[in-house]
């Protein structure tokens, strides 16, 4: 008899450390982000680049100044962008936003952090289709709006524009190596 309860004792206290054991496994492994693949498209017109940074879960945009522009021995530089998107199908609208960007690290220029579509677009950013970009430039009271055309970059553009593909990417925000490709294309 005490056999059979010393065998009943141990075969619960197997099955009660089994079902905990993987109860944490379960919990860890679900903590951890599925690997996907990271899109960087990056489009360059004159000084002006603009990188779209695409996965499974997440879409970041970074704005950026060349080094070589007329602006760029300035120490920061305001960006001026219009962008022009899509709230439902047929129906667009245009936000302005400016923002502040720092020289970058690799010394190519002007670069921001990654963008959500909130910070692009405001109230509007989730779920709506960029259509359109135009960029303008303003440091220390001198502009950069390619002679009052802006620099303008459409969804097309980014479609035919170089592309670097990062395979088993778990960062949920822009992976090192697409910003070092994005860097890359600064440099040209």
């Amino acid at each position: 008899m005490k056999n059979k309860l010393r065998t009943a004792g141990a075969v619960f206290a197997a099955a009660y450390l089994g079902f905990f054991m993987a109860g944490d496994l379960m919990a860890a492994s679900s903590s951890k982000t599925r690997p996907y693949t990271q899109i960087t498209s990056v489009v360059t017109k004159g000084p002006a680049v603009v990188a779209i940074v695409k996965g499974d879960t997440m879409r970041k945009f970074v704005v950026a100044y060349k080094k070589t522009g007329i602006l760029g021995n300035s120490s920061t530089i305001t960006a001026v962008m219009r962008v022009t998107y899509s709230v439902y199908p047929g129906a667009l609208m245009t936000k302005d936003r400016t923002f502040t960007i720092s020289n970058d690290w690799n010394g190519t220029g002007f670069m921001t952090y990654s963008l959500s579509n909130y910070e692009m677009l405001g109230e509007d950013g989730e779920g709506n289709g960029v259509k359109k970009i135009e960029l303008s430039f303003l440091a220390d009271g001198q502009w950069d709006s390619n002679y009052n055309a802006n620099y303008v970059m459409t969804m097309d553009d980014f479609e035919n524009a170089p592309a670097f593909v990062l395979k088993r990417c778990e960062n949920l925000d822009i992976d090192i190596p697409s910003w070092n490709f994005i860097t890359e294309q600064m440099r040209k």
